[in-house]
């Protein structure tokens, strides 16, 4: 009799064992399906974050072109239910202006000194040289305290090209400045050289990495060119809120050439 109550204890004790086993098998299961669904869901919010900031720069763009009355080089439309023009000397000053905040919005700094950017061209129907790429190393970032929304920046650009007859390499001083108007942060460059091409190129305002660029006759604005451009090295720079007045950030080592 004792035997048979041991032996029942045993399938009572193994059977349970093995349940365990099961429900540990199914909370782990089940732990590995929750762990994805949270990475869907945490990749769903920052994506829905992306486009709604992307929103909001098509948003400011459209309200740019619209107008609204506001003049075009001195004022900024804030856009929103109550359109109103604001100064350009306002924007990025640390104090919003507009309703909405839209002069706030976008005061990044896109070009940090000592950041290397590759840009790609095509269409190219009016440079010298033709190149399919040129580097370009930030080597200044400059914000006037006259005019915060317009940072005066200096780079260097390393072109490389060649043909059937003959392959060369040069670089080109670049001065210009970053247009921080939000819709329109764009980078631009003046004529290097005497053939009067300027260089531009727009970021969207969510993506400070890349930007798509046009060459245009600086006489006419008719552009002759086009390119994509895109950062290859981040520096310590790119954390950086946009910088006060009077500061200017150069480059350890500015004589260096590619």
């Amino acid at each position: 009799m004792m035997k048979l109550l041991v032996l029942a204890c045993l399938v009572v004790v193994t059977s349970a064992s093995q349940r365990f086993e099961d429900l540990g098998e199914e909370i782990a299961s089940l732990s590995v399906d929750v762990l994805a669904f949270d990475a869907k869901l945490m990749d769903r919010v920052q994506h829905a974050d992306e486009r709604a900031a992307e929103m909001s720069w098509y948003t400011s763009r459209i309200d740019t072109m619209k107008g609204y009355g506001c003049k075009k080089d001195g004022e900024l439309q804030c856009g929103g239910d109550k359109p109103k023009c604001i100064s350009r000397l306002l924007i990025c000053d640390k104090e919003k202006d507009c309703p909405n905040g839209i002069d706030e919005s976008q005061c990044k700094i896109f070009t940090p000194v000592g950041s290397k950017w590759k840009a790609k061209f095509f269409d190219d129907t009016c440079t010298k040289r033709k190149p399919k790429e040129i580097i370009f190393t930030i080597e200044e970032y400059k914000v006037p305290v006259e005019l915060l929304s317009y940072p005066e920046v200096k780079a260097t650009g390393y072109v490389e090209a060649s043909n059937d007859d003959f392959s060369y390499s040069t670089s080109l001083k670049l001065e210009g400045v970053m247009d921080l108007k939000p819709g329109n942060n764009k980078l631009y460059f003046n004529p290097p050289e005497s053939d009067g091409l300027a260089i531009e190129c727009i970021f969207n305002g969510v993506y400070d990495d890349h930007c798509h660029g046009v060459i245009t006759y600086v006489t006419s604005g008719k552009p002759c060119a086009y390119f994509t451009m895109t950062k290859i090295l981040k520096t310590r720079n790119d954390i950086r809120p946009h910088l006060p007045p009077q500061i200017e950030i150069r480059n350890e080592n500015e004589d260096a050439h590619f």
